[in-house]
């Protein structure tokens, strides 16, 4: 027994019609006829009737049409399960990141990751800058996260945001003077 076998069964019976049903399944009436043949032979039982108007399933036939209609649903839940993995992204990725910006962003970014892509194993590497630039060019870290300026020319990047820096100073300081200061001034 096997599941074309099983498919010419249901299809048969479903159709009441050799023809018909070798149309559905764009298999030759011969063909779809030794199916069935095979499938009798194998199980030493009669499953389909035929009638100058088709054929109807004996007694035989309606219990192995039960439970082919249950294997080719399971059979069927397996490809599906396995396609859906296929298409899943799975592996593990390094993450790199400096601790000052890891602090606010370990979190949600680990959460977000884990939502998205729950097969792939994710590690945050907490590291200066510097460190995060070399695994990057070394290849120990697939992705890295790096303060402006600091990128090198052999990595792509792409800018996620721009931050206003501050300089405070006690009140009366020499260095406030309600403008921006040059950053040599400091």
């Amino acid at each position: 027994m096997d599941m074309r076998q099983l498919k010419a069964l249901v299809r048969i019976a479903e159709t009441g019609s050799f023809s018909e049903a070798a149309r559905r399944l764009n298999v030759t009436q011969p063909a779809l006829s030794r199916q069935i043949r095979l499938l009798e032979e194998s199980l030493g039982e009669r499953l389909l009737l035929r009638t100058g108007r088709g054929a109807v399933p004996t007694e035989a036939g309606h219990l192995l049409l039960a439970r082919a209609d249950l294997i080719l649903g399971e059979v069927e839940k397996a490809r599906q399960a396995i396609a859906s993995r296929q298409d899943a992204v799975t592996g593990r990725v390094a993450f790199g990141l400096p601790p000052s910006v890891g602090v606010r962003l370990t979190g949600p970014v680990v959460a977000r990751y884990r939502a998205r892509h729950p097969q792939v194993g994710l590690a945050i590497v907490e590291e200066l800058s510097g460190e995060v630039q070399q695994g990057l060019l070394t290849g120990t870290l697939d992705l890295g996260l790096l303060y402006a300026g600091t990128v090198s020319p052999s990595l792509r990047s792409e800018p996620l945001l721009a931050e206003r820096l501050h300089v405070l100073a006690p009140p009366g300081g020499a260095i406030l003077s309600g403008r921006p200061v040059p950053f040599h001034d400091l």
